[in-house]
């Protein structure tokens, strides 16, 4: 987007260029040629050069070049004396430009139009010109706002998605006993800090692989080789799983054991977040219980979110029940749950 709309800018700043040299110069290309018009006016054929001037003085109500005594200087004199072409005529009328250059000038005015053409069309193309330098430097100026929005929001995201691991879980996961050391454990794209504990069952650790059945409310246009849920976690920074319109929208697991869960680590897109979301569990997909709202923020970053909650479960449902987007879209990009096994 970002490219497209600086190749239309550089176009627009070529045109508005043009525009000013032609501004500077039309006055020159307008007496040139219609001298040259005027030089070839012949009444007797009926050729195009008579219908173009005839046309250009009955719309610009003009005579001439620089004025109506140019006629008298033409070819068109020879054979009509002291006289200017019928279109010169404010009513025109067969032979009413006859004559009228032996009349003075403010009785002449009275029947024919006596300013040249040279300064009627260039006062309406300068002052179109202007109009048309206006309007294209209005809508450069909106295209560079678009620009630097975009650009803005390029460097934003692109931040976001350096943030470390993309955040670090808080104390929630932090063992009570101080001599015990913490560890890292990196999920793909979400790195964690959890306690090592001396029992392996109570490892805080990735749940999404004992999720043996995932499902999710919809896909983006039922495109579910593009936007289909697998890839929340294909590690993939450019891959994610886009919702259909409407609310609310939901993520179910089931897994092959009872799990205690702990931790939830989502990153969605921003201005496609949950804005209301809560999470329901239970040993069965028909029988989940409430267990607790969270209220995500409409950013890129992964965000951790921790589960109060000691019930062990074979099932996780995820509503977001609103959306930031207004057709209610979700999209994330990462997804995971920690927590415990319970065997």
């Amino acid at each position: 987007f970002f490219f497209i709309m600086f190749a239309i800018f550089v176009m627009e700043i070529a045109a508005v260029a043009l525009g000013v040299f032609f501004k500077s110069n039309i006055s020159d290309f307008i007496g040139k040629d219609l001298e040259n018009a005027i030089k070839n006016y012949d009444s007797h054929n009926d050729h195009g050069i008579d219908r173009i001037v005839d046309k250009i003085q009955e719309l610009f109500r003009c005579c001439g070049n620089h004025n109506y005594t140019d006629w008298s200087s033409s070819p068109f004199d020879h054979d009509h004396p002291a006289s200017v072409p019928d279109s010169c005529c404010k009513n025109r009328t067969a032979g009413c430009g006859n004559d009228v250059l032996d009349l003075p000038t403010n009785e002449a005015g009275e029947y024919i139009y006596i300013e040249g053409c040279h300064d009627a069309i260039f006062n309406v193309a300068h002052d179109d010109m202007g109009i048309i330098i206006a309007v294209g430097g209005s809508f450069a100026a909106i295209q560079i706002l678009c620009m630097i929005c975009t650009a803005f929001i390029m460097c934003r995201r692109s931040d976001d998605r350096l943030i470390s691991g993309y955040d670090i879980l808080g104390d929630a996961l932090r063992s009570p006993n101080k001599d015990r050391a913490n560890k890292v454990i990196f999920i793909p794209q979400i790195s964690c800090t959890i306690c090592e504990m001396d029992d392996a069952k109570n490892q805080h650790t990735s749940l999404i692989p004992v999720a043996h059945r995932i499902k999710v409310s919809s896909v983006l246009n039922r495109a579910i080789k593009e936007y289909g849920k697998n890839f929340m976690f294909d590690g993939n920074d450019e891959t994610c799983w886009n919702s259909d319109q409407g609310s609310p929208q939901y993520i179910m697991m089931g897994f092959n054991v009872k799990v205690k869960v702990s931790t939830l680590a989502i990153q969605f897109q921003g201005g496609f977040a949950g804005k209301e979301c809560k999470l329901e569990g239970g040993l069965d997909s028909k029988q989940l219980r409430h267990i607790q709202e969270f209220y995500p923020k409409d950013i890129n970053s992964c965000q951790t979110f921790s589960v109060n909650s000691d019930e062990e479960i074979e099932c996780l449902k995820i509503i977001f029940t609103s959306s930031s987007d207004f057709f209610g879209r979700i999209t994330i990009y990462k997804l995971d749950v920690l927590g415990t096994r319970c065997e």
